[in-house]
């Protein structure tokens, strides 16, 4: 198991709610932990929010105890089915309530990936404000792979796409995109959306796009397929479009776990229907964090 300069291993950690474990999210998560050599921490967030096929306690007391009670119950019967399909993966559990949830909780110091999925069990967003996912989101400090509803459509096309741009952290996303895709039939797709500067003609914006991704270009792994595209769009148009499909869509966060992504227009649209898993690297760490920000992809 791999253990980082503090001595401590570090973990996958899959953010599920009480009300429900949707699997392939799990799925997803495990087969990263065993990619990664990591232990994978399964926490479960418990809201004050009513139960509606259940009679109401008497006390605020039995509310709480009748939530973590049903939490733990549905949390066990997950674990115990991801044992059985995982074997050799060490799995821990955590039950926190909301007000608990914060960067210095367990685990999430020790978070090297989060996994969360777009809804939750019933098909609800589940990266709306005051959600269990978007709670572990504002605690934690690391690469986060947000995993959509399984949908019923031809084989991915083998892509791996990865939103860039000019900030200079983004060295960082294009190299977990290339740990992703290193190994697999796939091809990266490094995808720029420009616009001209002040009193830059379009020619000059055209070539600046092209130079920065061939620039990116010229960093990857020998063996690895890699294509670019330059489009004078907005990127919440375009990165949808070439991700419809693909294996794994690849973008920079600010710190804070998506905060200003989550928060933007291009979000909403992305992040409600997302087209493929994503995964969003925090840039304010993505020069530290490049080697550990890889996701396995799904088998051939």
């Amino acid at each position: 198991m791999n253990t980082p300069e503090n001595g401590h291993a570090e973990y996958v950690v899959a953010g599920l709610d009480q009300h429900g474990h949707p699997a392939h999210i799990l799925a997803v998560a495990a087969d990263e932990a065993l990619h990664r050599g990591l232990a994978l921490a399964v926490v479960t967030i418990l809201r004050a929010d009513p139960l509606p096929d259940w009679p109401p306690p008497t006390t605020f007391d039995e509310a709480a105890q009748a939530l973590r009670t049903r939490a733990r119950t549905s949390l066990d019967q997950a674990i115990g089915s991801l044992r059985s399909t995982h074997p050799r993966l060490t799995i821990e559990t955590f039950c926190l309530d909301e007000n608990d949830v914060h960067p210095s909780q367990a685990p999430l110091p020790r978070a090297a990936l989060l996994v969360v999925g777009n809804h939750d069990h019933y098909g609800r967003r589940a990266l709306i404000l005051g959600s269990p996912s978007r709670l572990l989101l504002a605690a934690a400090d690391c690469p986060v792979l947000i995993v959509p509803r399984p949908r019923t459509v031809s084989a991915p096309d083998p892509r791996v796409v990865v939103g860039v741009s000019a900030h200079p952290a983004d060295t960082g996303v294009v190299s977990a995109a290339y740990q992703a895709a290193r190994g697999r039939p796939v091809t990266v797709v490094l995808a720029h959306a420009y616009s001209p500067t002040q009193g830059e003609s379009p020619d000059e914006a055209l070539l600046r796009a092209d130079q920065l991704l061939t620039r990116f270009a010229a960093t990857a792994p020998d063996g690895l397929r890699v294509t670019s595209i330059a489009i004078r769009q907005d990127p919440d148009v375009l990165l949808p479009q070439l991700s419809a499909n693909a294996q794994l869509l690849v973008v920079g966060g600010r710190r804070g776990a998506l905060s200003g992504l989550v928060r933007g227009s291009v979000s909403r649209a992305l992040l409600a229907d997302l087209p493929c898993p994503m995964l969003a690297v925090p840039r304010a760490q993505a020069k530290l964090r490049s080697g550990t920000a890889r996701v396995a992809l799904p088998a051939d």
